[in-house]
């Protein structure tokens, strides 16, 4: 197990130091990718070494690679908790989730048998994410009157104080403390953000099988560092597509009446925003 012990050295030893300088969105960012790391280590060791893997059971890079994505869930989950700002909440989440679907197909691309109890896991972390979507979200109660709003509206209200960003998750308005204080119409904002209609349970499941794409293509194309290259080379294009289809969804559905007010928050949004390495916005 020494490819899993270096693996979590690189990507968990270097996650936890990028967290005390930047921030925990970045250390949780860079341990994402820890599977990647025990892949590339592991093959390393075993992918020039055919007999050696053959004695093995050629098993040993794909259960390496699976054996560091649970420890990276585990990892993510623990450092996570209420953690995220409402800014840093969407993109992380949706990067955990492809990443997941990576980490899953790199070790099926050495040991196809663990297809099966990815998927699993996959299923599990789905329904306990459907449980509790914003465990990871650092957050509170609105109060005042945002919270006399969106109670009026039928809708549990959470914010902060720094963060530009407007979303809506099932019955919670997210609203960044910004948007409340400096954009002033915000009021119109929520009252359009409570009239989008939900996302419901097809699209949903279309976005978590969308983040399973890669495990077909890693058990096609076998074990290899080209595999791993194709592998790492498709969670760029997957992360933009669930915000991308998020997006064209709620511009489809805005009222006439909302399109004035949402023009104005994208360019308040545009403006003050800090632009980060994968921060999402879309026209």
């Amino acid at each position: 197990m020494i490819a899993l012990a270096l693996g979590l050295i690189v990507g968990v030893g270097t996650a936890l130091m990028l967290g005390k300088l930047k921030d925990r969105a970045h250390e949780i960012t860079l341990a994402l990718y820890t599977p990647v790391f025990t892949y590339l280590i592991a093959d390393g060791f075993y992918g020039g070494q055919r007999i050696l893997e053959e004695q093995l059971g050629g098993g040993m890079i794909g259960l390496q690679t699976f054996l560091a994505l649970l420890a990276t869930i585990a990892y993510a989950q623990f450092r996570g908790r209420k953690s995220l700002t409402i800014d840093e909440y969407l993109s992380t989440s949706a990067l955990f989730w492809v990443m997941l679907g990576t980490g899953i197909a790199l070790s099926s691309s050495a040991l196809p048998a663990l297809a099966l109890p990815g998927l699993m896991l996959y299923a599990i972390i789905v329904l306990l994410s459907e449980r509790d979507p914003l465990g990871w979200l650092k957050a509170g109660p609105c109060s005042g009157e945002p919270g006399e709003l969106a109670k009026s509206l039928g809708f549990e209200c959470l914010a902060d104080r720094e963060s530009l960003s407007v979303y809506r998750i099932k019955r919670h308005l997210v609203l960044g403390g910004r948007v409340l204080s400096d954009f002033p119409r915000w009021r119109e904002l929520v009252k359009c953000l409570a009239e989008l209609p939900e996302a419901g349970k097809t699209l949903r499941a279309f976005g978590y099988a969308l983040n399973l794409l890669p495990i077909p293509v890693g058990i096609a194309m076998g074990e290899g560092m080209f595999t791993a290259l194709v592998l790492t080379g498709l969670v760029l294009p997957l992360y933009f597509v669930g915000p991308i289809i998020a997006v064209k969804r709620t511009k489809a559905n805005i009222q006439e009446g909302c399109r004035g007010v949402m023009e104005e928050y994208r360019e308040f949004f545009r403006k003050n925003r800090k632009r980060e390495k994968l921060d999402v916005v879309i026209d």
